[in-house]
């Protein structure tokens, strides 16, 4: 028997063999604005020759699947002759369901694999469980792990220790791609161009320019640079979809800076928008959402765990999903998560190859596990009228059919026990109740009881006992016979009384599913409208401040013209006067060295004058002193002579 794998994701199905390789295809249908009466189904979007304004219809909200009639298309495209060419009769199947699934919606999908499509045995488990299966079949010594499944409508964290899913320590935070694409349009159309209907388009444009920033304030300063300093703006070439089938985005030496492109090509220009989207998975409150971040969320599932066991999960974080792609995300949740975790545990991210496909990588090892037979829930037990998705006895399908043909009726679990037999699906390691779970022929058929004459039951030993004392041998097979036609007869009854209880649960399921989703999206038109509303308030806010920054930053630039003007021309006047005092001191010292010129040839002339005054004043005083000398002696002379 065969077995296909079915990651049936809410944007993405990732379908295929567990002895092929792996095809992402869409999982929606679309509808193209100049092709409105035509619909085309999953990997038919490559015929759609103008995928500009495409409108999806998908089969989940809210990821949930809410749409069965979608989902049916796509399946019955990928099940039938174009694609796969699925033999029902030899085929099982493995496929992924959200955790916290509804009832109703996996006892429609119950009815649809088994009644309509006639798998021969199913395997609903969720994602994150096959990537955990994955993790610990690449890495056999590792005991726990903690799965970060980022996809279009959720995020969930999901702790797993020995192949069990750990209930209490599952999160989910309420943001994925979806609102993340969601988001860049109504940015994008608020500030550059309108392209609200341009959902495909915007798409690629998030998945080609956005990454995860590893410091948020530092790039928003960056952004906010001019001309080439902007190391974050882009150029994102649109696609017109007859030159250009695919945008993509200009390189950074081609970018033109300063004017308009002359090539004709319409350009979008990205500047923060390229890490502000992808910044709401870590932190949700920026656009409203009062939900932790993925590393808070990670920690606090961590936290709920044992204490044991937090050092084996914060060493083992797998990344998985479509948001894992951003260039930076695994090295952003790294950082944050090491800056949470106690210092004493070692942090330990793993992304891997293809995030996308790492969960049905996981189911193809799940589908080749010599227990597999054991672990999947036959066609044979659901046509019998059985519910219990995991029986607590998991037997062959030919140990199955002596089963059904015996009438045994199921009877109801209690919540405990759909709790214990659900952790014990998801176990992997269960080679040493292999031997109590698979049982053999001998013991089916002891434990299968015989309706006799009479109406009491005996085991097959004691009727074979009988026969062989009795030797009624040909007796017994005739009444065999006629108790395989009475108990084919009850099964038919059995079966269309199934089937008109089928019709009208899944008649009122459909209705309730109906009901609740007009509500859901009253409620989404309104939570839309007043997020909406917020958003431009918030923008027109931040534009205004733009603009109130803008004109402040021009008085400043102005002002400091002014100012720098004014300092040149008190530079020039006060290089005029140092000039002019340099002058003015220059005659200031030519003069002083020429009145010290004239001062020392007036000393001269003076001191010559006096030498000249002294000298006839000397002879003057001589003359005196000998007039009166020559007096005296005359004197002298006349009183000697007289």
């Amino acid at each position: 028997m065969t077995t296909l794998v079915l990651d049936n994701g809410a944007y993405t199905a990732k379908i295929g063999y567990s002895h092929e390789k792996v095809s992402v295809i869409p999982n929606c249908q679309f509808r193209s604005k100049t092709l409105r009466l035509k619909t085309f189904t999953a990997n038919q979007l490559d015929e759609i020759k103008d995928p500009s304004g495409l409108f999806y219809i998908l089969p989940f909200q809210k990821g949930y699947l809410v749409n069965w009639d979608v989902q049916r298309k796509v399946w019955d495209h990928l099940f039938g002759k174009e694609m796969f060419k699925v033999d029902f009769a030899d085929t099982s199947v493995v496929i992924t369901e959200p955790y916290f699934n509804f009832t109703s919606i996996q006892e429609s999908m119950n009815e649809i694999l088994f009644e309509e499509y006639q798998f021969q045995a199913a395997l609903r488990i969720n994602a994150g469980s096959l990537s955990a299966h994955r993790y610990f079949q690449e890495n056999n010594s590792e005991l726990c792990c903690i799965v970060v499944d980022s996809g279009f409508s959720f995020t969930h964290i999901a702790p797993y220790c020995r192949g069990r899913k750990m209930k209490d320590g599952i999160c989910r935070i309420n943001v994925g791609g979806k609102l993340l694409t969601n988001h860049l349009k109504e940015i994008i159309s608020y500030r550059q161009l309108h392209v609200m209907d341009e959902t495909h388009v915007i798409n690629q444009v998030k998945e080609d320019v956005c990454y995860v920033s590893q410091d948020f304030y530092n790039d928003m300063e960056i952004a906010q640079l001019k001309g080439e300093e902007n190391l974050v703006m882009r150029d994102y070439v649109l696609p017109d979809f007859s030159s250009i089938k695919k945008g993509f985005c200009k390189p950074r030496e081609e970018m033109n800076f300063t004017g308009k492109y002359k090539t004709g090509e319409q350009i979008l220009r990205v500047n923060n928008e390229r890490f502000a989207v992808p910044e709401m998975l870590f932190h949700p409150s920026d656009i409203g959402i009062q939900e932790m971040g993925i590393p808070e969320a990670l920690v606090n599932s961590i936290n709920k765990m044992p204490d044991e066991m937090q050092p084996h999960f914060y060493k083992n974080i797998v990344l998985t999903g479509g948001n894992a792609l951003f260039p930076g995300f695994r090295d952003r949740v790294y950082k944050e998560v090491r800056a949470l975790a106690p210092t004493e545990f070692q942090v330990s991210v793993v992304l891997p190859q293809n995030p996308i496909c790492y969960a049905w990588e996981g189911g193809k090892l799940l589908a080749e596990n010599p227990d597999f037979e054991e672990m999947v829930f036959w066609r044979v037990l659901h046509v019998s009228g059985a519910k219990d998705w995991f029986p607590h006895r998991v037997r062959r399908p030919d140990q199955l059919r002596k089963m059904a043909s015996s009438g045994r009726k199921q009877t109801k679990k209690t919540k405990s026990a759909e709790d214990a037999t659900d952790l014990q699906a998801f176990d992997f390691n269960i080679e040493e109740e292999k031997k109590g779970l698979s049982g053999s022929d001998d013991e089916a058929r002891e434990e299968t009881p015989i309706v006799g004459k009479l109406g009491k039951k005996r085991s097959a030993s004691s009727f074979e006992e009988n026969d062989l004392g009795v030797g009624v041998g040909n007796e017994v097979q005739s009444m065999l016979e006629k108790f395989g036609a009475d108990i084919s007869k009850a099964m038919q009854a059995k079966r269309k009384r199934l089937e008109a209880f089928t019709k009208s649960s899944l008649k009122g399921s459909n209705q309730k599913i109906e009901q609740l989703w007009k509500t859901q999206h009253n409620q989404r038109q309104k939570l839309t409208q007043e997020y909406s509303q917020q958003v431009f308030s918030v923008l027109q806010q931040w534009e205004t401040d733009v603009q109130k920054s803008e004109e402040q930053e021009e008085k400043l630039n102005n002002l400091f013209r002014q100012q720098q003007k004014l300092f040149q021309q008190a530079r020039v006047v006060q290089s005029q006067k140092l000039k002019t005092i340099k002058e003015l001191y220059e005659q200031f010292v030519k003069n002083m060295e020429e009145m010290e010129k004239s001062h020392e040839a007036f000393l001269q002339g003076a001191q010559m004058e006096l030498k000249k005054e002294m000298a006839l004043l000397q002879k003057k005083i001589m003359m005196d002193t000998q007039q009166q000398e020559m007096a005296t002696v005359r004197k002298s002379l006349q009183s000697m002579l007289f």
